[in-house]
């Protein structure tokens, strides 16, 4: 694979080989991807550089933005599925978890940032399945960056294209239209757009469920293209079917499995967060939240062993896993917000005990031990962004519900937590304070506590950007139910010093209990 780099003239271009202190970039199956792209950002020679191989896996089981069978054999000569704006785009996700390992990739990732807009600029407009990807890469990474602003304008635009691109079903489209193109395609072009359809729905569905973010418009009906790797799905269609490969080793089963989680969440996402919260009665509101249960449950049910529980499992099983509770958690939320709620029976089930609180317990529980096993034996706990939506669940259940014993030791486990994401992603500082800021609210530790603790999460941190944090997604789950603009990270963090000062000088939290 050869590279340029800024300030070098042809004749310097050297190949990876002949550079025995820098490492590939891209690692198998990209190895034989010849990166030829007049990229103005310089990146380290002498440092070994790896973030892609070693950031990638965590992401590609679990959002599969494009197909790598694909985009690792392009013609000779030509860029096939790649492009500069994605391979920058790329390099800004993957830089900033690699600033786990080395800080100084923190301004590398900035500049991949600059140079990603800047060819997004260029290329707007041009609608394909690279450009999905590299948007979907973009938002991710202004995600982590806390500037929320932006996580909104590239999902929007990955969601505007993949809709005028037709990746998605719609009541007004001609579905079969779609899957006609798809049949005159090489498999190596329709591959690439079921890729793209379901990468790029999966992850909307992911932000509108967990962040609901406002102005994220939810596509109103998953892709009507089939799920790649599938093979025993109702949707497989015979071009499908004799045009498929195996999916990559590092990816298993994972992703199709996953692809059907989100289908079943998707409802979920439409009937609670595109119009705001939902507008039923309680028993309404239970009656679909158990048939969505139901289908949950059917789902867990089929995994295959692979993808079963357990601690010699890779670590986006485990991801999985959390994913699947903390869904529970939030489609039970709104049945459980009064105690006479919360204890109605469920119909369809046989235990007398079976209820929405019984529901929602047994799933906190599962969380715990997901998360004490997640934070103690895999590594990528510290860089992938993608289990923290757990931890913000498990937080909210030790905060709003009646303290057990250990209780504290959990809401440390989820404190610290992010205190170890955030070499990676400087927006978990904001969610940490913000959690602290809700358990001065609720009196349940002292102010002179809260501050050590954060003094303590501070001490570690890294040096910060100039510009401010955006983090407009919900921490205090159950207050974004009345009041969503109270409930964010972003509002939480930005009054834990007014918090703390109530409980200093005033009767505010006379219940909070000294530690």
């Amino acid at each position: 694979m050869s590279t340029v780099r800024s300030g070098l003239n042809l004749h310097q271009r050297l190949h990876v080989s002949e550079q025995p202190n820098a490492s590939a970039i891209l690692h198998t199956p990209f190895e034989m991807l010849e990166l030829e792209v007049q990229n103005p950002v310089a990146y380290p020679t002498l440092v070994p550089f790896d973030p892609i191989s070693f950031t990638a896996e965590p992401y590609r089981s679990l959002t599969a933005a494009a197909d790598e069978n694909v985009a690792s054999r392009p013609s000779p000569g030509q860029t096939g599925y790649c492009s500069p704006l994605l391979v920058n785009a790329l390099l800004y996700w993957a830089s900033q978890m690699y600033r786990a390992i080395d800080p100084k990739t923190d301004e590398l990732a900035m500049r991949f940032s600059l140079e990603a807009e800047s060819l997004w600029d260029k290329e707007f407009g041009n609608d394909n399945v690279v450009n999905i990807a590299a948007a979907q890469f973009l938002s991710l990474g202004f995600l982590g960056h806390g500037r929320n602003h932006k996580v909104l304008q590239y999902m929007g635009h990955a969601s505007d294209m993949a809709r005028r691109m037709n990746l998605f079903g719609s009541s007004t489209n001609d579905e079969t239209n779609t899957t006609l193109s798809i049949k005159e395609m090489t498999a190596e072009e329709s591959r690439a757009r079921m890729y793209a359809a379901w990468g790029v729905f999966n992850w909307i569905t992911l932000m509108s469920l967990f962040y609901h973010q406002p102005g994220l418009k939810c596509p109103s009906r998953p892709p009507n293209l089939p799920i790649p790797g599938d093979d025993h799905s109702d949707d497989q269609t015979e071009f499908e079917t004799t045009s498929s490969r195996p999916l990559p080793p590092f990816m298993g089963s994972t992703f199709p499995h996953l692809c059907h989680f989100w289908r079943i969440v998707h409802e979920i996402t439409v009937v609670y967060h595109t119009d705001g919260n939902p507008h039923f009665d309680d028993r309404t509101a239970l009656r679909f939240a158990e048939y969505k249960f139901r289908e949950l449950l059917a789902w867990s049910n089929g995994l295959p062993y692979t993808l079963l529980r357990g601690d010699d499992k890779p670590h986006h099983v485990q991801i999985l896993h959390l994913w699947f509770h903390a869904a529970v958690l939030e489609l039970f939320r709104p049945c459980v917000q009064t105690n006479a709620a919360a204890k109605r029976r469920l119909r369809t089930f046989t235990s007398n005990y079976s209820s929405p609180a019984a529901v929602c317990n047994a799933s906190v529980g599962q969380l715990k031990r997901l998360i004490l096993n997640f934070r103690l034996h895999y590594k990528s706990s510290t860089y992938t962004i993608l289990w923290h939506t757990a931890m913000i669940y498990v937080a909210n259940a030790l905060l709003h519900d009646a303290k057990e014993e250990g209780w504290f030791f959990y809401f440390l486990l989820c404190v610290y937590g992010y205190e170890r994401l955030r070499r990676s992603w400087r927006v978990t500082g904001a969610v940490a304070k913000g959690l602290l800021a809700m358990t001065l609210r609720n009196g349940d530790i002292s102010s002179h506590m809260a501050r050590q603790i954060l003094q303590d999460l501070e001490r570690k941190k890294l040096s910060e950007m100039p510009e401010p944090i955006r983090a407009q997604f919900p921490v205090d789950l159950d207050l974004a139910l009345s009041d969503p603009k109270s409930a964010t990270a972003e509002n939480l963090a930005d009054k834990f010093e007014y918090t703390a000062m109530l409980g200093d000088y005033t009767h505010e939290f006379d219940s909070a209990q000294s530690r």
